[in-house]
């Protein structure tokens, strides 16, 4: 049998596979305002007390860790200062043969949406940006990033991301330890690196009592966290 030229194009065409792509993006700058203190009190509720907590980690059904390679993409190039600015595009890749699910709304106010105001679960996720200097000292930098929400009642808040997909998303950062009591500077060379985390959430609220559960997603992912190199001068005079 005879095959024409088009013919062998379009068999080339299907014996090709199909390439990974990036899902979506997001810019996480611009944090959002924190909402009012009492505006998810319970009826009768000046106040909520702390009842107790449960915690946990959220594991895979399929029995091992999902892999994920969490990569940074880019950064400013500006003179990376002590105590200034640093923005960063980060990219969040799945690198495992099963379908992920992660938050992607930046709207806060998604955790309580159609929820009952006395037991209301969500999920949020965060980029947490680490600066290393060798063995000597690894330290995480004060962020100045919205964090992702999602619920279970607003499919639209969770994106799933098939294997070899990946977001990107943007953040911006302090240059400064968000270690409280870290007093050392920052001052030299680094290498920067970025963390995911996710993690599952739950409020159950009685008489003004709330029970928190928190649920990580450490034992649900194996992350691979290149890093690359920075370098950070010292705070000038007058800043």
């Amino acid at each position: 049998m005879l095959i024409r030229p088009a013919q062998l194009v379009f068999l080339g065409l299907l014996a090709i596979p199909s390439l990974p792509q990036r899902s979506s993006s997001v810019d996480l700058t611009v944090p959002n305002p924190a909402p009012a203190r009492d505006s998810h009190l319970p009826s009768g509720c000046s106040q909520l007390t702390t009842r107790g907590y449960g915690d946990g980690f959220v594991k895979p059904e399929w029995g091992k860790p999902l892999n994920i390679s969490v990569r940074v993409a880019n950064f400013s190039k500006e003179p990376h200062v002590e105590g200034g600015e640093l923005k960063l595009d980060i990219e969040l890749h799945n690198d495992s043969d099963h379908v992920i699910k992660i938050p992607w709304s930046t709207d806060p106010e998604i955790m309580y949406k159609d929820q009952s105001p006395t037991s209301y679960r969500w999920q949020s996720g965060q980029f947490i940006v680490y600066v290393r200097d060798g063995e000597r000292m690894t330290t995480p930098l004060k962020s100045l990033s919205q964090r992702l929400y999602s619920t279970e009642l607003h499919p639209e808040s969770i994106l799933s991301l098939n294997p070899g997909e990946w977001i990107t998303a943007t953040i911006k950062e302090k240059i400064q330890s968000d270690y409280p009591y870290y007093k050392e500077s920052l001052a030299g060379d680094w290498r920067l690196y970025v963390d995911w985390e996710q993690t599952s959430r739950s409020n159950g609220i009685k008489d003004c009592q709330v029970m928190i559960g928190t649920f990580t997603y450490m034992d649900f992912y194996h992350q691979t966290n290149p890093s690359v190199p920075i370098s950070i001068t010292p705070r000038t005079i007058g800043q």
